[in-house]
Order: structure tokens, then sequence, then C-alpha cells
């Protein structure tokens, strides 16, 4: 169990986490399958499910692994974020999730965090102000978007933009799909939206319009 019980770097993972792309993923789809989780002591969740109740998903992000094999189809394993889970399955909320590869278990996961060094990261420049970066096939437009042509010369001023700094200089604009739970919807910034697919930008920086 040493391998188990070792103790994650709070500061290096939250400097990796930054940047990553984030899946809302439903609580029931996730399992726990370590021993450190399906071992854990009582965690008393009461205060934080009436912060929670009225959200529509746990903005708070955890990490979990994809689960292989018959009967895991669309599945997951909890890495990190027991305490955020179990308000999910409190509320039967769906939650923002960071999605790691098969192999990657609680003890490797910890292992590489813990050599994270923030000064030599390689992420995609992101633009101030982003909350995530949603894959483009998540991204929907707007209809009030679609019947509009955007102007050349603002679309220009953006690619030229892109090109020199390779960034946009805001993050877009969307909402949460009523159609798909795991989708957005571009609400404004739809100019840099093109840009970012036109250069195969895959995961696009987005920020919730404020209620």
């Amino acid at each position: 169990m040493k391998n188990q019980t070792a103790q994650l770097d709070l500061k290096k993972y939250k400097s990796w986490k930054e940047g990553k792309v984030i899946e809302v993923i439903d609580q029931k789809n996730i399992l726990l399958t370590e021993p450190i989780h399906t071992h854990s002591n009582y965690i008393d969740i009461r205060k934080l499910v009436e912060v929670f109740k009225d959200k529509d998903i746990i903005d708070k992000t955890i990490v979990v692994r994809v689960l292989k094999g018959r009967g895991y189809m669309n599945k997951y394993s909890l890495i990190v974020g027991l305490k955020w889970l179990k308000i999910a399955r409190a509320l039967d909320k769906p939650i923002n999730c960071i999605v790691q590869g098969v192999r990657c278990n609680r003890p490797k996961f910890v292992k590489m965090v813990n050599k994270f060094d923030a000064e030599v990261r390689k992420d995609n420049k992101v633009p101030e102000g982003t909350d995530f970066l949603y894959p483009v096939g998540r991204v929907k437009i707007a209809a009030f978007l679609r019947k509009h042509c955007p102007n050349g010369a603002k679309y220009q001023k953006q690619e030229t933009f892109y090109l020199e700094n390779q960034v946009v200089d805001k993050p877009i604009t969307v909402i949460r799909s009523s159609q798909d739970k795991n989708g957005v919807v571009v609400v404004d910034e739809y100019t840099r939206y093109l840009v970012l697919v036109k250069h195969g930008i895959k995961n696009i920086p987005v920020r919730f319009l404020a209620n």
C-alpha cells in the first residue's frame, strides 16, 4: 500500500491542472477502484451539498482514467477528487473531469505530478480569463450567429493577432447546451472561434457567460 498512500504534492497538482481539457461526465459513470478511495475515511459533505444543490454541474475538477474491458463502456475510475465526487453522487449531478489514459492509476498519477516542473510546461497558450479548454467537437454555434458572415476586416484582424501571438486575445464566450449536457454553445467571440478552427485548434479556450 506504500504507493497507494504516497502523498500528492498539491502545489504541483494545481500547476499541472492549468490548461487541461475539462470534460463534464455523469457521476454514474465514475467508479471507485483505487484502494485509497474504496477504504477511505468518512468525509462529511453535508455543508457542501447545500452549496452545490442549485448548480447544474459540480464545477470542481476531479481526475479520472478511462476504464477498458467488458462492461466498462464509457466508464471511468476516480484518481483524485473523492470529496467532490461524493457531492456529485449525493446530488446526482455531472462533474468536471480531467481524463487520463487507462494505464494511469493513482500511484502512477501521483508519481507523475510530483515530478511535474511548472517552469518547463509546454501547454497550449490560453488567453486571460479562460475558464476551460473545451474539445472543439463539443462546441456548437448559436443559431443567431450562424446566420451572419463575420466581417472580413474583423476576421483578418483576429487572424493576424493569432498568427503573431499563437493565441486569441480573449476566450470564446459560451453557455451550456440544452441538448448536450457535455456540450457548450458559442454566443460571442464567433470570429475568434472561426480563426481557431481554421488553424486546427482542437481545444477551444472558453469562458462561461455570467448569469
